[in-house]
């Protein structure tokens, strides 16, 4: 079983509620891989502080001009959707952060002026925290695009961890890169909070849900702060609220000190276990 721990925007309690989740599971007996899929700012290993057995680099292809051979007829240029190559003075340019790597400039070089070529983007850590197996991407600093190395992490742990349960910590958002995350899953929780933007950005991520095929559970932190309809909504959508986490100061002190802190927070163990209950009720792991 592959799950993925979402939210709309940065900073609703995603990381905490994922890592709980994973500690969950593994307290019940099962083989459980938590994957840190935010590699813009991963930071589950503040709260797990993993032993990292292995790094690897990830790359992307992207196409490289080679000798003089280009005679300047701007097929390339002309194919390309991204505005990453152009062609002046014979001469092949690549804007290679802009390149999303498709090849399509390779296959209509008639001239064959340009070769692939393997950049690095980030790196893939592997390794143990207690009885979870633990992964995460971190993106190399300036790299602009995150879903190839999210692509790659997740293809990484599969082929490690077949057996595992996986708890996949998402990034924040509604992008390529978290798209990339709930294609990849077969269930996917959201976490909110009860604001105006909190209640906007899950919106949006119930949108991105459901052209994907998902229908999420939804979780909502800081239940206790503010007003905002997040159960009229919910009702709305026919999704349902698996768990409700007061405001916490045993929690901000967590996130201060990077402690994982589900015992001093019973509602926070409470949502996790009635998460893991009903997931496993859906279907267990294979």
């Amino acid at each position: 079983m592959k799950v993925a721990v979402a939210s709309g925007k940065g900073g609703a309690g995603k990381t905490l509620l994922a890592t709980t989740l994973a500690g969950v599971f593994a307290d019940e007996g099962h083989t459980v891989a938590y994957v840190d899929a935010d590699v813009e700012a991963p930071d589950g290993d503040l709260f797990l502080h993993p032993r990292i057995d292995e790094l690897t680099s990830s790359h992307v292809s992207i196409p490289a001009p080679v000798g003089v051979s280009c005679s300047g007829c701007g097929n390339c240029q002309s194919i390309c959707a991204f505005s990453a190559i152009t062609v002046f003075d014979q001469t092949v340019h690549v804007f290679d952060r802009l390149c999303h790597g498709c090849g399509a400039c390779l296959l209509v070089c008639s001239e064959h002026a340009l070769v692939e070529h393997r950049r690095r983007i980030g790196v893939i850590e592997e390794g143990t925290a207690q009885e979870l197996r633990f992964f995460a991407g971190r993106l190399d600093v300036g790299e602009a695009r995150a879903k190839p190395l999210i692509e790659d992490l997740l293809a990484t742990v599969v082929r490690q961890s077949p057996d595992a349960l996986l708890v996949v910590d998402a990034p924040p958002g509604t992008g390529c890169p978290v798209a990339a995350v709930v294609e990849a899953v077969e269930r996917v929780i959201l976490i909110t909070e009860p604001t105006p933007s909190g209640l906007h950005d899950l919106a949006a991520a119930v949108n991105l849900c459901a052209a994907l095929g998902r229908t999420p559970l939804v979780v909502i932190n800081r239940c206790d702060l503010c007003d905002a309809d997040v159960d009229g909504f919910a009702k709305a959508h026919r999704l349902r609220i698996v768990g409700r986490i007061p405001f916490s100061a045993a929690i901000a002190r967590a996130g201060a000190e990077g402690t994982l802190v589900p015992g001093e927070c019973p509602a926070l163990l409470e949502t996790a276990r009635s998460i893991a209950r009903e997931l496993l009720a859906q279907g267990g792991p294979p």
